[in-house]
């Protein structure tokens, strides 16, 4: 009998030692940045290996890949939720499995890799008997998939649904992904009034939430739609807030977006050189962590840069090199492919360099 107590006394022990690992995790996430809590999941990982604890070495494990996601280490991340599924069988935590298909689902569309990145979140949105926090969240991220595929009324669709649920406050972090997630969108259709709206919406409740890494999202697309309407400075200021808080958190991904908006910072301004050298410079670092969905903003910001300067020797060619790069690029959106069409259409026009040509503007 004693022995028994005492094995369950030591069960007792381990469980809320890894909810502790667990949770830890969370906050680093919060305060100290994602490397940490990489560190902290890895750790967990090993000791459930070590103890022989299956369901606390999986839950370690999905985590593990979901920091290096954060990290913008996408390849790796994608090994380690691969290599969990794989290992998964059906008497592991369905909770665990579902997990695991949420995170993956989220570097398979950072990737690019839109299709998979679907299959796997309309399988998870029709699962029955899940609870609806859990469906609202698939459904907030398959929301976002449809964005990058440029389907904006799929997406639309999928986010003010979960608006209308989370909009006793039941759920404010779901209810703040949202509001960002509607923002992006209109941002996109040039609707920039409601954008701006639902940015601000999502940024005064990550505010509450005291969420650092969502508040520098917040940041970032607040900033990208205020400078879309022409208010330089107070975009330039929220950029600066979001550069911050990335440094500190090590998120490679938003250094790269903002590298590339104060590209577009420069090319309104006119300032041609200095934008062509922040859109090179986030085309590499974007290539670097491999952040395929996004390469399209970049090779569009040097497509337009260089047109403007297609007078100057050799940037005609430049121009007309990276806008086919875009039209090559299985993961470009319809808007960046109608723009950079535009702008070669354009070049084509005017004639190449040693014709001359009058200088216009490219298309937005």
């Amino acid at each position: 009998m004693k022995d028994r107590s005492k094995k369950k006394n030591a069960s007792d022990i381990l469980s809320i030692l890894f909810q502790l690992y667990y949770n830890r995790g969370e906050v680093l996430d919060k305060t100290i940045g994602f490397q940490q809590s990489l560190d902290n999941y890895r750790t967990m990982k090993r000791l459930a290996k070590a103890l022989g604890d299956r369901n606390q070495l999986l839950r370690a494990w999905v985590e593990v890949g979901y920091r290096l996601t954060m990290l913008g280490k996408l390849m790796e991340a994608l090994a380690e939720h691969s290599a969990v599924s794989q290992d998964l069988s059906e008497d592991d935590p369905f909770e665990v499995s579902c997990r695991n298909d949420h995170c993956q689902a989220i570097v398979l569309r950072q990737l690019g890799r839109y299709e998979e990145a679907l299959a796997v979140q309309e399988r998870l949105s029709k699962i029955p008997d899940i609870s609806e926090e859990s469906r609202f969240n698939w459904l907030n991220s398959l929301g976002h998939t449809f964005w990058r595929m440029g389907r904006y009324q799929d997406a639309v669709g999928c986010f003010q649904q979960v608006l209308e649920w989370t909009s006793n406050g039941s759920n404010p972090v779901l209810q703040a992904t949202a509001h960002n997630n509607l923002g992006l969108v209109y941002s996109d259709m040039e609707r920039l009034d409601e954008a701006r709206d639902h940015h601000q919406r999502s940024l005064h409740l990550r505010r509450e939430l005291h969420d650092p890494g969502a508040i520098c999202t917040s940041y970032l697309n607040l900033g990208n739609v205020m400078v879309q309407s022409d208010d330089i400075d107070s975009g330039l200021g929220l950029w600066e807030k979001a550069l911050g808080i990335s440094k500190r958190l090590g998120d490679k991904a938003t250094e790269a977006m903002i590298e590339n908006n104060m590209g577009e910072v420069s090319y309104k301004t006119g300032d041609y050189p200095k934008a062509a050298d922040h859109f090179h410079k986030s085309l590499l670092m974007k290539q670097s962590l491999n952040l395929r969905s996004y390469l399209d903003t970049s090779l569009e910001g040097l497509a337009k840069t260089y047109y403007e300067m297609r007078n100057q020797p050799g940037y005609a060619e430049q121009c007309r090199h990276f806008g086919q790069l875009l039209l090559a690029l299985d993961t470009a959106r319809p808007q960046k492919r109608e723009n950079v069409t535009s702008i070669l259409a354009a070049l084509d026009a005017a004639g190449d360099n040693s014709r001359g040509g009058s200088n216009g503007a490219a298309g937005n």
